[in-house]
């Protein structure tokens, strides 16, 4: 997870640094962090991040400033969380006015800075990730990364997960649209599939880890392999 921490008392800082460093280690979570005295050069930089905790009160372009500036070209689809940090408790109230994530209060870091970085930790990894199925009128929820393949029957969409067999009466459009960026592929029309679980590519079917395959059209069959490839040397890395 890559974090920034923007706050103009260096002390403070440097001990929050160590604080939020202590938290990823003790629940195994890999962080990046970047510290920085002034917001003045936050718009240059949110993007690179998926939590910024950033404080209120500051020399030159403070804290609020600076989450309305993002605001105004914010996608909320897109990181970064925002979190304020402050002990000027009179600025609340129009902190609050920019919409942050969460709000802590210096003076209660230690009861609040570790729930907040899980939080924001399984939502920003995918394999911390939850999707829910419509199953009739019943919820269920699954880890994504435990979704091997879905595809298409008739008017449903069937979820073929590491737990059971799901179906949702659904589109298979819908559920491209939400699990494309969530490294699955399209092997045809009616199917998509996770990464994951791909075993090999051939010309005319993906052989998935549990010994099932799919097919594999013509149509998309240079994207699964090229996909299929990168995939492969990520992990290898």
């Amino acid at each position: 997870m890559d974090i920034a921490i923007i706050d103009d008392e260096q002390v403070f800082l440097e001990i929050f640094k160590s604080d939020v460093i202590k938290i990823c280690n003790d629940n195994d979570i890999e962080c990046y962090i970047d510290t920085f005295n002034s917001a003045r050069n936050i718009m240059e930089i949110y993007k690179n991040y998926h939590l910024i905790f950033l404080d209120i009160d500051m020399p030159g372009t403070d804290g609020i400033t600076a989450l309305r500036e993002i605001n105004k070209i914010y996608n909320p689809k897109e990181f970064p969380y925002i979190a304020f940090v402050t002990s000027k408790e009179n600025l609340i109230y129009e902190a609050l006015k920019e919409f942050p994530y969460t709000f802590i209060r210096k003076k209660d870091i230690n009861e609040i800075l570790e729930n907040c970085i899980c939080n924001i930790y399984e939502k920003t990894n995918p394999k911390k990730q939850k999707y829910t199925i419509k199953c009739g009128r019943n919820l269920v929820n699954v880890f994504i990364k435990d979704i091997i393949y879905i595809d298409k029957i008739k008017n449903y969409v069937w979820f073929h997960t590491v737990n059971g067999t799901y179906k949702e009466r659904a589109t298979i459009e819908e559920k491209f649209a939400d699990l494309m960026p969530q490294n699955f592929v399209r092997t045809h029309i009616g199917c998509l599939v996770n990464l994951d679980y791909i075993f090999e590519v051939t010309p005319n079917s993906v052989l998935l880890d549990n010994g099932e395959s799919v097919v594999l059209s013509r149509k998309y069959y240079n994207e699964v392999n090229n996909r299929y490839y990168e995939s492969l040397v990520v992990d290898d890395d």
